[in-house]
């Protein structure tokens, strides 16, 4: 599945290169970022109530250029839900991490002449592989959670200068945690603040045709 979204985006990558480039659109960029995240399950959870607390994602982004855009990349995200079983009352806090490949459309909702400021949108997903979950007395273990799922993300942003802000709410489609002979089916929802620097790409110079 992982090559399969890669290959549609390197192939748009690939499209873009050969077609005519315009200097009064925002150019191709790399974003480094880095995250913090609000996290916890969704409450239709029958075996524990979740408490979000803050967790943390770091990663690289590649954006096309144009006002309208496609950016996916690699994170690395942790979450950190405080659960709290139903039938033991026992809590604790139970870490969880990702690897993700986003994957968003997005537009440039306004820029200023010199494209050093713009309003973004953007809205897509990211298919994430579960790398680990934290020693915890609830008896969650990382057999017990789904191993691959599919998250759809939705966000508006900044671009100020060479940093990139962004407010991102992601919902994790894919059931979290599900035990034989329980009709369980959490599902992982996060804020995600995030902030980036950001490294523009292949920026065509202007030059007036001389007869």
């Amino acid at each position: 599945m992982y090559k399969y979204i890669l290959s549609i985006f390197f192939s748009f990558i690939t499209l873009n290169l050969f077609a005519q480039s315009d200097e009064s659109v925002m150019p191709y960029s790399i974003i480094i970022n880095g995250a913090l995240n609000l996290a916890g399950l969704s409450h239709n959870d029958i075996m524990f109530e979740s408490k979000a607390n803050p967790g943390f994602s770091g990663g690289a982004l590649f954006r096309t250029n144009g006002d309208l855009y496609l950016l996916a990349g690699v994170q690395y995200v942790s979450v950190n839900p405080t659960l709290t079983s139903k039938n033991t009352y026992a809590t604790e806090k139970v870490s969880m991490q990702y690897f993700q490949i986003p994957v968003m459309a997005g537009y440039h909702i306004y820029k200023t002449d010199d494209l050093k400021k713009c309003i973004h949108a953007q809205l897509g997903g990211s298919f994430s592989t579960l790398l680990d979950v934290s020693e915890n007395s609830l008896g969650i273990e990382q057999d017990n959670l789904k191993k691959t799922g599919f998250t759809v993300k939705a966000g508006v942003g900044a671009d100020l200068w060479i940093f990139v802000a962004d407010i991102n709410y992601n919902l994790l489609l894919t059931h979290v945690y599900e035990e034989a002979g329980y009709n369980n089916k959490a599902k992982l929802m996060n804020w995600e603040f995030s902030l980036g620097v950001k490294i523009n790409l292949w920026t065509k110079e202007h030059k007036d045709d001389v007869d």
